[in-house]
């Protein structure tokens, strides 16, 4: 298979600013061909969309890769929405249930990543693909793994119907995961991306860093705090070499610690906590990125903590978390500050759990899934 996804990617957009469109079928057409499109590719406008309307765009798209993929793989591809392996996720290598890109043809592969495009901001797209372009780097300089093309999709449930479904897409330093009634998608956790190398220094992806915001402005954030902050701030212990509430570890999301929001005194530490769920939350398409980011307003906003762990230079080892009562964001390197896991959980309702049981579902996703 060639090399996927070299295109140059554009500067990373916020919450609140017109975001521009996903790539085109003729950008993805020559993407999954191997082709490098230039920098200075033009990319339409795009109308800001409604969040029914981003359910239906990604329904839609499931659809259409659920009905466009070949018989003979449909059955690897589609799995009961209560089928365990819904919430079996994990970012380590080693192979997945479903269909690999590897194991599409161009024209399945285009309907993946459409499907892909459809439920992330263009941002969130780009680092998907970082983190596939990632694993080729990985292969090609260090002869591990097993390249870009070893990112299974997954469909659970029926998408045609007003009723549960999910989808996600898993591979080595990448599990997204969604879950939607009809055209309402009630959860898009968990949510990891993570990266190895931090940045390329040679070869052909030289110089890609899909998550390097995440690095600077937890960074950013602990040198702004006061000494007596930061003593309120640091975690007790060593630096975690991992993200603590990963697969079947749920209940670390909750646990306490850290500064609040309302013990920081001025208007740059404020802005910089609130930008690192920004970061995070952005990876969404705008509408449900902005009500992601209200549900911070206010009191709740007072409750979301930070804690902080390691060095405070690019090569230090260190750790973060954000947290509060329904937000849940680590960050966590290794291997010189090179080696970088992320995840975002929504407690209680990873994979759907609050918003299934408000609708009287019997069979719920693990609690500590």
């Amino acid at each position: 298979m060639p090399c996927l996804l070299r295109v140059q990617a554009p500067a990373t957009e916020a919450v609140g600013m017109t975001w521009g469109p996903h790539p085109s079928r003729r950008e993805f057409a020559a993407l999954m061909a191997g082709a490098a499109l230039p920098v200075s590719a033009p990319m339409p406008a795009r109308a800001e969309v409604a969040a029914s309307s981003l359910g239906a765009d990604m329904r839609k798209a499931a659809v259409a890769l659920v009905f466009g993929i070949r018989s003979e793989l449909r059955n690897q591809l589609t799995f009961e929405f209560k089928a365990p392996e819904r919430h079996r996720w994990t970012y380590v290598p080693g192979r997945r249930a479903g269909v690999t890109l590897d194991d599409m043809s161009s024209a399945e592969r285009e309907l993946a990543m459409t499907l892909l495009a459809s439920s992330l901001s263009r941002t969130g797209l780009e680092k998907a693909t970082g983190v596939m372009k990632l694993a080729a780097a990985l292969k090609d300089l260090r002869g591990f793994g097993r390249g870009p093309g070893a990112y299974a999709f997954v469909v659970f449930g029926d998408p045609e119907k007003d009723a549960p479904w999910g989808w996600r897409v898993e591979g080595h330093h990448l599990s997204l995961n969604f879950t939607a009634i009809g055209d309402r998608i009630i959860s898009t956790t968990p949510h990891c991306v993570c990266a190895d190398p931090m940045e390329v220094t040679e070869g052909l992806h030289a110089g890609l860093a899909p998550i390097h915001r995440e690095d600077y402005i937890g960074r950013d954030l602990v040198r702004n705090l006061e000494t007596t902050q930061l003593s309120r701030t640091r975690r007790a212990g060593d630096v975690p070499n991992d993200v603590r509430a990963g697969p079947r570890r749920a209940e670390i999301a909750t646990e306490p610690g850290g500064i609040a929001y309302a013990e920081l005194t001025d208007e740059t530490q404020r802005h910089l906590m609130l930008g690192i769920a920004e970061t995070y939350i952005s990876n969404l398409p705008n509408d449900l990125a902005r009500a992601q980011m209200a549900r911070l307003d206010g009191t709740a906003r007072d409750g979301l903590r930070f804690e902080w762990a390691g060095g405070f230079g690019t090569t230090d080892l260190h750790y973060y978390r954000l947290h509060s009562a329904t937000l849940s964001i680590e960050y966590s390197t290794r291997q010189l500050a090179s080696h970088v896991h992320t995840l975002w959980r929504e407690p209680g309702n990873d994979f759907g759990r609050a918003a299934l049981a408000a609708i009287g579902e019997q069979t719920l996703p693990p609690e500590n899934a």
